[in-house]
């Protein structure tokens, strides 16, 4: 059977997400929604898709028998997804939004919960989730995949469908039926040596705290170093989690005067507060930036809004949180035919006063 133009359009949103709504495809097709109504009518006529409330699904027909325990909810009911982060911070904020509005445009409901960076709180949670009856979790665990091995291998032996996001897959760690979604750090690091490497710096120096993120960004300073041939001698320099803001100020200054002593001309700083703290004591120490030091942070949350705005590295939260609610959904659909599927989304370097942009 023929197809118009948008028609086919439509029915490639709806096998690629497994369900669309109408207001969302007239503003993506910049058409009326009645016009997508009488569009979504010839396929359901065809019987490619059936109606629900405020768009489409695709039909059973189309589909197929579904696997037992694969997931689906009964038809005309809303998925029902889980979401669980490990804190409300804004980093977390904006992935939980970006989910959101990929939950909201699929008539999806989104159950969010915080585990407080707790690892027994994350197997809590997860528990309590799926004693309600959810069709399917998007989970970023507290800590490394290695150290909650055994609430993965649970959730797994449950058969529940679900996205491990913001976490990257680690070869002795990872669960293989599951799907990971991440922010690639490694890819948003080199982006920033890059930047300072043909800003002509060669002491590039490494300030960052203990977390899932500075990981992929120490990796990725030693495949700089090779493939630049950048010296070994500049610090790189881990920082505990400061008590009180005079204990983080006692770190930085500590930072500062190893950069001094190595004769560096630019830090990488994650995340955005201890840049921020970095340019403000190096400024007290007569050091101009960007002149005598460059600085690029790393998060991007209040880089923007420095004294000196700052270069910063912008992991894609965003973006994240909605493909991995479109992985959960497909592999909700899917059921056992599901492919996993390892997604690592590139971060954007937003150049600005601080490495002289």
């Amino acid at each position: 059977m023929a197809f118009t133009a948008r028609q086919e359009a439509i029915l490639r949103a709806v096998r690629r997400d497994g369900a669309v709504r109408v207001a969302a495809m007239a503003a993506a097709l910049r058409v009326s929604q009645m016009s997508v109504r009488r569009d979504i009518n010839a396929l359901v006529e065809a019987g490619i898709v059936d109606r629900v409330h405020g768009g489409a699904v695709l039909a059973s027909t189309e589909t197929g028998a579904q696997p037992q325990g694969a997931g689906i909810p009964p038809r005309g009911r809303p998925l029902c997804l889980g979401m669980i982060v490990p804190a409300p911070s804004l980093y977390f904020q904006q992935l939980v939004q970006g989910a959101r509005v990929a939950a909201e445009s699929l008539g999806a409901q989104l159950r969010i919960g915080f585990s407080g960076y707790d690892d027994d709180e994350d197997h809590a949670l997860v528990g309590r989730m799926l004693d309600d009856h959810l069709d399917g979790l998007l989970l970023t665990p507290s800590s490394s995949l290695k150290e909650t091995r055994p609430t993965l291998d649970w959730l797994a032996a449950r058969g529940i469908p679900a996205v491990i996001v913001e976490r990257r897959r680690e070869a002795t760690a990872a669960v293989d039926c599951f799907d990971y979604v991440s922010s690639d750090h490694e890819h948003g690091t080199l982006q920033a040596l890059r930047h300072l490497v043909d800003g002509g710096h060669r002491r590039i120096a490494l300030l960052t705290r203990p977390s899932t993120t500075s990981h992929w960004i120490r990796q990725a300073f030693d495949i700089a170093t090779d493939h630049y041939d950048l010296p070994r001698d500049v610090p790189r320099v881990v920082t505990v989690h400061p008590q009180a803001e005079a204990e983080a100020g006692a770190q930085v200054a500590h930072v500062l005067d190893a950069i001094a002593e190595s004769g560096a001309t630019a830090v990488v700083a994650h995340p955005d507060p201890h840049a921020i703290m970095l340019i403000q004591q190096a400024q007290l120490r007569g050091r101009a930036i960007p002149e005598d030091l460059a600085v690029v942070a790393y998060d991007d949350e209040l880089a923007a809004l420095a004294d000196i705005p700052l270069t910063a590295v912008a992991p894609p939260r965003q973006a994240v949180g909605r493909i991995a609610v479109s992985r959960l959904v497909q592999r909700i659909r899917d059921g056992s035919a599901h492919v996993p599927q390892h997604i690592l989304i590139p971060p954007r370097l937003n150049i600005r006063a601080s490495t002289g942009g």
